[in-house]
C-alpha cells in the first residue's frame, strides 16, 4: 500500500516511506508514471481538499484509495523526515 501526502507545504516534514506528490500540481501525471492502477492508496491531504484529491485519482482510473487522513496533520505522532538538497558546486 503506497501513501502519497498530497500537502502544498511539507514544511513540517513527509511521513517516512511516503511520497509527496503536492496537489496543486500535475498530480495525476506522477501517479501515472510512478505506479499502476491495481495498487492501494492511503492519502495525506489538506483539510477541505480531500474529495478533489480522490476526484482526480478516479479521472484517472485509480480507484483503490482505501483512506485519508481525518486529522490535523500536526497531531500526527509520527517520525517525519526532513528533505535535504545537496547543491553541489561543481560537476566533473
Amino acid at each position: 500500500m503506497r501513501v502519497i501526502d498530497t500537502r502544498v507545504d511539507a514544511g513540517e516534514g513527509i511521513i517516512r516511506g511516503s511520497y509527496w506528490l503536492p496537489g496543486n500540481g500535475p498530480i495525476v501525471n506522477w501517479i501515472s508514471n510512478l505506479f499502476g492502477p491495481e495498487e492501494e492508496f492511503i492519502i495525506v491531504v489538506d483539510s477541505g481538499k480531500e474529495q478533489d484529491i480522490i476526484d482526480r485519482f478516479f479521472r484517472i482510473g485509480y480507484f483503490k484509495i482505501r483512506g485519508f487522513n481525518n486529522f490535523k496533520i500536526s497531531d500526527l505522532k509520527e517520525e517525519w523526515v526532513k528533505p535535504t538538497i545537496l547543491k553541489f558546486n561543481t560537476l566533473k
